[in-house]
Order: C-alpha cells, then sequence, then structure tokens
C-alpha cells in the first residue's frame, strides 16, 4: 500500500493497466490499434502517391497507444485537477473550491495560537483532527462522483492511497505512507509546509496540526474510531522525528496505531 511516484511512459502504462486490469486494458488497446491500421490500409489504397506502409502503420500504433494511455488516466484523475473559473474569482481543485493562501499566512495563524494558548499542542491537535474529518467526508463524495470510480466501492488501502496523492497535489508536502491490515504503521511528509522557513531555536513546534489532521482523516475513511496518529522526536529527543528539527532531509514521521 506504499504509495510511489510513476513518471514517463512507464508510469502512465502502469496506472492504465492499473485502472481497467490487465485482461480489458490489452483487448481495447488491440481492438483500437486493429480498426485504425485496417481504417488506414484502406485510405492508402486511394493514395496518389506511394506511401511507406510498414513505417506508416508504425508509428501510427504509437500514437494511438500513448493517446489512449494519457486519454484515460486524465479522465480517471479529474478529481485532482484545478480548475479557475475566470471572473468569478473562485478556484477549485476537482469538485471542491480551494483557495490559494501564503505559507507564512497560514503559519502566522497556527502560530498566533500556540502563543495565546498554554495547552496549545492539544487544541492544534483537536483542530488538525476536525480538519481532516470534515475533509474526508468531502473527500469521499469526491472519489464516489469521479467518472471511473462511480458505483465502485473501493477498499481504504485505494482510498488511502488516492488520498495522499491528493494532499501531495494541493501543496501540504508530499505524503507517502504504509499501513498494514490493522490500520498500524508510518506515514512521512516530506516539505511540510508547517515546518517551512521555522526554526527549532524561535520557533514553536506546529505539527501537532498535522497529526490531528492524519488521525481524523484516517479515522473517517477507515471507519475505524480507535486510530491513533503521534508525532514522536522533538527538541529534546536524540532522534527527531520532525522536519523542523531534520531539515536534510525535511520529513515528519507519524506513527499510527489502535489504542
Amino acid at each position: 500500500m506504499r504509495v510511489e511516484e510513476n513518471v514517463g511512459i512507464t508510469g502512465y502504462v502502469r496506472r492504465y493497466y492499473s485502472s481497467l486490469g490487465p485482461f480489458w486494458g490489452t483487448l481495447i488497446i488491440v481492438v483500437i490499434v486493429f480498426s485504425a491500421i485496417n481504417s488506414l490500409t484502406n485510405f492508402l489504397q486511394f493514395m496518389p502517391f506511394g506511401v511507406p506502409k510498414a513505417l506508416t502503420l508504425v508509428l501510427l500504433i504509437i500514437v494511438i497507444v500513448i493517446a489512449i494511455v494519457l486519454i484515460i488516466l486524465r479522465s480517471e484523475e479529474e478529481y485532482i485537477k484545478y480548475r479557475y473559473l475566470k471572473g468569478r474569482g473562485i478556484l477549485m481543485l476537482g469538485r471542491l473550491r480551494d483557495v490559494a493562501l501564503r505559507v507564512r499566512s497560514l503559519l502566522a495563524m497556527l502560530n498566533t495560537i500556540a502563543e495565546k494558548v498554554p495547552d496549545y499542542t492539544t487544541v492544534l491537535k483537536a483542530t488538525g483532527m476536525d480538519v481532516g474529518k470534515s475533509f474526508a467526508k468531502d473527500f469521499q463524495e469526491i472519489l464516489d462522483s469521479a467518472p471511473k470510480l462511480r458505483n465502485k466501492t473501493l477498499p481504504f488501502s485505494d482510498k488511502f492511497q488516492r488520498w495522499l496523492k491528493y494532499d501531495s497535489k494541493a501543496g501540504m508536502g508530499k505524503f507517502e505512507g504504509h499501513l498494514d491490515q490493522n490500520h498500524e504503521g508510518t506515514i512521512t511528509v516530506e516539505n511540510s509546509f508547517l515546518t517551512y522557513e521555522r526554526s527549532a531555536g524561535d520557533d514553536l513546534p506546529l505539527c501537532d496540526f498535522m497529526a490531528g489532521y492524519i488521525e481524523g482523516m484516517l479515522r473517517e475513511l477507515s471507519g475505524c474510531r480507535n486510530i491513533e496518529v503521534t508525532h514522536p522526536g522533538g527538541s529534546s529527543s536524540s532522534e527527531p522525528q520532525c522536519g523542523l528539527l531534520k531539515k536534510d532531509p525535511e520529513i515528519c514521521l507519524f506513527k499510527v496505531r489502535r489504542t
């Protein structure tokens, strides 16, 4: 259930077969290619000049296969595509209205809470948990309405994988994770927005907000209410697990367990 970034044509093909399955994926490509070859062969018979048929057919097959893969993958991932509604001042991420704020603005808000509230870690985690639970419900509606996912009952492992990809594209940081069948394991957030331009000596850690967000998200997506997410380490720890302290690489580690 580990998320890996598939890039290049190999990644496109892998995700294409993952979407349709090996049988239907291959069958669709074969049918379309043979239909195109038959149509092109008939067309070349009426051409007034000589055309190297073998080369033409090879190029056509390559173009068709690439086009099929790209079209199917784009339609599958419409729910993580940004759209700006010109003239209305609205930014959409899939079916959800989004907003572009400076990271410094978000950090200023959370840092103010941390400075003004004595038990700020508890407040930040509770706030993050409410945000995670709320977003999980919207995210489920997004998955239910996606053209390629409509009328499908996705297992938690699939939802988990798609959520990591969704939030990574939203700019919160690069999410990766692995959970076992009991929903226990680890999640890492590389380049978390909560550690941006912050130093351990000057700033209060804000990653409890992310721990709460992940916990709320996982509880709602899985339907399991006894999931707990912790962010081990800190300034007094010999092995800091926070990107605020561990700048190279800047990765925050979150541990997921059942209570």
